[in-house]
Parts: structure tokens; sequence; C-alpha cells
């Protein structure tokens, strides 16, 4: 729960807040064609259409004292598009009501308000992006094979693609091609080790991806990873080992073969003991470029 909230502050999310509903002792079947006002101007619900809890809730809003449950009628409308601007409610039996309710309204799908300084976020790893990056290698960097334009855009697309794999936990879709498309991207390069990314939203595109408004800019640092086909790849001091050689033996030693290795970041890809040979690539926005590094022993 605390991480949601953190999310919700951070991207600002609007919610509904609940219906404060007051207790009452006593009542009398109320006729739902009697409730004043119908008319509901504009609403807002999750959806492409509004759900029956959604409508209660604008319902009651409007209509003090009321006091309509989901439980007390049914949505009996079929048309998806009528949905939009109008629903027809009929009361359940042996409810607190009787009788229909028709209620008209401007409904649009809520909004998720994102402002782009979250990628910042992201890559320094502090507040909510400290939950939603994939991993917490090289901070305030993203790292690429090459340093230019077109493999940077790749780099970053690739990692917000695990990124929003993190989102969809808290409800969120983005794709990352389709934040890409309402962007002006401006790309410079520092030297042969660094270059430069800067997102700007393009005015009249803010509400370009349905259920978002994207706003604001980011500034991305690329760093240029290390070549992972000069590592060393036979592992000579495994050829003394009369015992079985596992995985971990595996990655002991060839951390210990090349010095200035993270092991955290590292992936065994397969492992052969009988051939004598392991296939081991570095995780996503590590030192080291992800080609696949075939070791023998």
């Amino acid at each position: 729960m605390k991480k949601l909230a953190i999310l919700l502050t951070s991207i600002n999310v609007f919610t509904i807040p609940p219906l404060l509903v007051t207790s009452c002792s006593s009542y009398k079947i109320k006729n739902l064609s009697e409730v004043n006002q119908k008319d509901l101007g504009d609403i807002v619900g999750t959806g492409t259409v509004p759900t029956l809890k959604e409508l209660i809730y604008f319902i009651n809003k409007f209509n003090t004292n009321l006091y309509l449950f989901d439980t007390d009628v049914d949505l009996i409308n079929n048309e998806k598009e009528s949905l939009l601007v109008t629903a027809t409610l009929v009361a359940k039996e042996n409810s607190r009501f009787n009788g229909t309710l028709v209620v008209n309204y401007n409904y649009k799908k809520r909004i998720t308000n994102i402002n782009l300084k979250i990628i910042e976020k992201i890559f320094e790893g502090v507040d909510i992006g400290k939950f939603l990056r994939p991993n917490m290698f090289n901070l305030n960097y993203l790292m690429g094979k090459n340093i230019n334009y077109g493999n940077n855009l790749l780099d970053l697309l690739t990692f917000m693609n695990a990124v929003n794999d993190k989102l969809e936990t808290f409800g969120i879709q983005m794709s990352p091609n389709g934040l890409a498309s309402v962007c002006d991207i401006k790309y410079t390069i520092v030297n042969d080790q660094s270059a430069k990314l800067n997102l700007n939203v393009i005015s009249g595109k803010e509400n370009s991806i349905d259920g978002y408004w994207i706003e604001g800019s980011a500034l991305i640092n690329i760093k240029k990873q290390k070549e992972s086909n000069k590592l060393i790849k036979k592992i000579s001091s495994l050829s003394s080992y009369a015992g079985n050689i596992d995985k971990d033996l595996f990655l002991k030693e060839f951390v210990k073969t090349n010095k200035d290795i993270d092991i955290n970041q590292i992936t065994i890809k397969s492992f052969d003991n009988t051939a004598k040979t392991c296939v081991v690539n570095f995780a996503l926005n590590a030192d080291y470029d992800n080609d696949d590094i075939n070791c023998t022993w």
C-alpha cells in the first residue's frame, strides 16, 4: 500500500472520493422515478463506459440523503454506446426502492496524469523510481552498447518496457513506443563514451494516448557499456577441479578470472558440465553489453 500511495502522489492519478454514508434506523420505500436530479452533467470513470457503482456514486452526489446502493438496483442498458450518455436503473425485488430511474450525463474515461519527470526519478532510483526500475544497476544512467541515436533510442525503449511491466502491477499500461510518439526527442553526443537524450512532450499531443495526459520533460544520461567480447572466456582455473563443477562454482571462477565484474549482473543462459561449456550474458543496464559470452574450461 505504501508503494501504491507513493505512485499515486508521483503521477497525480485522480480518484473518486468514497461515498460517505450515514446510517438510518428507519426508512420507507422510495420510488426511483421521483429522484430529483436526473441530469448528472460530466462524470468520469475507469473504463470505456461507466460501471453501476460509478453511476450510483454520482447519483448520490447530486441527490442528498438518497443512499442508493448497487445492491438496490440493476443496470439494464444493453448498448455500450448508449451508456456514454444515459443509463436506466431498475429497482430489485425486496430493495428499499421501487420503479425505474433514467439518468443522463456526459461520460469520460478518467485521465491519468503523467509528468515525464518520473522517468528521471526512475533512472535516479529515487522516490517511486526505485520501485519501478528493473534493477539498481548504474543509477543515473541508461547503459548502451554503442553511442548513436538509433541504438540508444532502442536502449531506452527496452529499458522502459521493463519499467512498464512494473507499472502494470499498479493498473497503469503505457506503451513506451506510444510515449515516444508524443515526444520531441533531442540527442546530443557528449563524447565517444556518453550522450544525452532530452524528451519534451509536443504541444497539442498531451492527450494523444487514450486515458492519459502526459506533460513535462526528461533528461536521460547515457553511458557506453564495456565490451563483453573482451572478457576472458577460457576459465583455466576450473581445469584443476576433480569433482563436479556446478553453476555457482563456475560463476565464482568466472568473476575471479575477470576481476572487475559484478557477479549480480551476470545471467547463465546455458550450462553443460559434460561438454565443459557455459553461455552467460549480462542483465539489462549492466556494466557490460548483453552479447552472449561462450565460456569453456
